[in-house]
């Protein structure tokens, strides 16, 4: 038998080769459109709030703001794009001949796909600092105003364990994509294969359809319920309850669907032989 660890660090190998490729051509479009940006801007006296500052900090500054822009196209498409190989790797008749539990295997399929996301995460904070610690060092200007911003968080007593809890909010919003698509997979693949007409191809994009409709009105009531416990601390600093039973609450529906799909996977998902 494959060990757990064995397997995760094989498709964790081989999930992070997206993260690589998203990150490179996120890093060379930052570099490109910083290039652009600075050429239109002119290289003469760039400033920040009217304050000037040298080229070099400039560039540097250019390049982690347009960065940081990119994060938020690349987070969902590594997720859309990963999405689409774990489904292809739970059915997949090679795959599924390692000699492990399906379970297990769904495990170390999801998760390792995760543990990319957030190997992709770091490796996209690890690149912005190394370009502000550029900027910090470039800039006189920009070291004195960051000082200035310390001292003035640091009297206002921001409140970074609410950081913390939103970025952990976060992580398992993305996992509990990963899971309820697994979900809706094979929830509407076990319907199917229990059809008579099973092979009809307008039946099972009508299976399909009412399985996705049920999923998606299901999301919907408990998106409501969860709104008021998000939304709610933005508005009230002092309350980080909310938070925090927002966080049990996705932990919950992640143990909960992650359980349905390797009940399901267990008994009723097959292997899709190769074509």
């Amino acid at each position: 038998m494959t060990s757990f660890g064995t397997l995760f660090r094989q498709m964790f190998l081989q999930k992070s080769r997206s993260a690589y490729l998203i990150f490179g051509i996120q890093f060379l479009a930052a570099f490109v459109l910083t290039i652009l940006a600075m050429g239109s801007a002119g290289l003469n006296n760039p400033k920040i709030d009217q304050t000037a500052i040298n080229t070099i900090a400039a560039a540097f500054l250019a390049f982690i703001v347009l960065f940081l822009m990119l994060c938020f196209l690349t987070a969902p498409v590594y997720l859309v794009m990963t999405s689409w190989k774990i489904e292809k790797i739970n059915r997949d008749q090679t795959w599924r001949l390692i000699p492990i539990s399906s379970g297990k295997f769904y495990l170390s399929n999801t998760l390792s796909s995760f543990a990319a996301y957030i190997y992709l995460e770091i490796m996209q904070l690890v690149l912005m600092l190394v370009g502000f610690f550029g900027v910090y060092l470039a800039s006189g200007k920009v070291r004195k105003g960051v000082s200035e911003v310390i001292a003035e968080t640091t009297n206002n007593n921001a409140d970074y364990g609410m950081l913390v809890e939103y970025l952990v909010i976060g992580l398992l919003l993305n996992l509990f994509w990963y899971v309820m698509i697994s979900f809706y997979h094979f929830l509407s693949r076990s319907v199917i294969d229990f059809l008579p007409a099973a092979s009809n191809r307008f039946v099972i994009f009508i299976v399909r359809v009412l399985v996705l409709v049920v999923v998606i009105y299901a999301l919907y009531f408990v998106s409501i319920g969860l709104s008021d416990l998000f939304i709610h601390p933005l508005t009230d600093s002092g309350e980080s309850f909310e938070l925090l039973m927002t966080i049990v609450i996705f932990i919950l529906f992640n143990v909960i669907f992650g359980g349905l799909n390797i009940l399901l996977i267990n008994k009723f998902v097959e292997a899709k032989a190769d074509r």
